[in-house]
């Protein structure tokens, strides 16, 4: 995710979590400020998700299954060319 106006750009890592979900909290629980934001700042938020969404793990007893995400952030942008885009197109499809 590339934010030029704050020159950064958040980079998504994750292992066995084949699916992503983005998601924003338009909603009536947002707007009462049931998820904690400030103002009108569901009007800005966005969320991305790494996931197991289309086909589910079944384990069988004692199987144990791991997956995680990683967010960083790096202060840069794209357009500033200090970005390398190989290495977007990487990290977006890891």
């Amino acid at each position: 995710i590339i934010d030029h106006e704050r020159k950064r750009t958040m980079v998504i890592r994750n292992e066995a979590l084949p699916d992503a979900d983005l998601w924003t909290p338009w909603d009536n629980a947002a707007k009462a400020n049931r998820y904690g934001f400030g103002g009108n700042d569901y009007k800005t938020m966005l969320s991305v998700d790494s996931g197991v969404l289309e086909k589910p793990i079944i384990l069988k007893p004692l199987e144990e299954w791991k997956g995680y995400q990683e967010l960083s952030l790096i202060s840069s942008s794209y357009s500033s060319g200090q970005l390398d885009p190989k290495t977007v197109a990487f990290y977006a499809k890891p």
